[in-house]
């Protein structure tokens, strides 16, 4: 990778950081977190890193493998994997964050389970991960 993309890349996760520790303080007081809702934010943030592990990979051998996420479209470069992963990140913990405590276990499971079936789809079909 080179030197431009990298530097492109620590600005978009510090804009990304940078947004949400805005809207953090912009927003409601939300409920503290549990540790069983940090765990499970962990769980979440693990799985969507391997998924942008695999969206790199795919990205890097357009002429082997195309994204299947409209948004991403079929060819997406580094720049736009990079800036989707960071922004979908950071949504989420908001989300999380400002949902009711009695809520967030329903919204971190589904979400969890839907980045762990993009996981395993990708890796049954061979796709592997870099970064």
């Amino acid at each position: 990778m080179s030197a431009p993309f990298i530097r492109r890349q620590a600005i978009y996760i510090l804009a990304a950081a940078a947004a949400f520790a805005v809207l953090s303080q912009c927003a409601k007081a939300s409920e503290a977190w549990s540790q069983a809702d940090k765990a499970r934010e962990a769980v979440f943030l693990t799985a969507d890193l391997v998924d942008y592990g695999q969206t790199q990979y795919i990205a890097a051998r357009p002429h082997c493998w195309r994204e299947i996420n409209p948004i991403l479209g079929e060819h997406p470069s580094h720049e736009k994997v990079v800036e989707w992963f960071v922004a979908s990140a950071a949504v989420h913990a908001l989300i999380t964050d400002q949902l009711p405590a009695r809520y967030r276990p329903a919204w971190q499971y589904v979400t969890i389970g839907f980045e762990v079936g993009n996981v395993a789809r990708n890796a049954k079909v061979g796709i592997k991960f870099t970064f």
